[in-house]
């Protein structure tokens, strides 16, 4: 029995398997857009195989660059990733909460708004930080 044949027995094995992968290998940024920040996640691979999952659940595009294959996904469909894959993470589960509830205050205006979302940015920031860190 292969390893995606024992996934498929197990209730939501395939995102599970998702979640680890994306834990290992998924960048997630930030990025500041003419008018609110874009959620972009990127996973490299040397072949596409992997990534084809990925993109036929969630969409997004795949690149090929140098010797390795990225898929890139943002926004709308990013955040439907992170809000599916979350309930599995490890690594990248309190970065991925803090980009989910930066998206919900994003563009949103009231007394106090700029403050909680320049805070959920710094703790963007230090996530990222403590991620590299782990990765040196």
């Amino acid at each position: 029995m292969t390893i995606e044949n024992k996934l498929d027995t197990i209730p939501e094995g395939r995102l599970i398997h998702q979640a680890g992968y994306f834990d290992a290998k998924a960048n997630i940024a930030l990025i500041k857009g003419k008018k609110h920040r874009i959620i972009k996640i990127t996973i490299s691979h040397r072949t596409m195989d992997i990534l084809k999952v990925y993109q036929d659940k969630w969409g997004g595009s795949i690149i090929h660059i140098g010797n390795s294959f990225v898929f890139q996904i943002s926004t709308i469909q990013a955040a439907k990733m992170l809000e599916e894959l979350l309930p599995y993470m490890v690594l990248k589960n309190d970065i991925s909460k803090t980009v989910l509830e930066y998206r919900k205050l994003d563009g949103y205006v009231s007394e106090g708004a700029d403050e909680i979302r320049e805070g959920l940015y710094n703790d963007f920031n230090m996530y990222m930080a403590i991620l590299n860190e782990g990765n040196r």
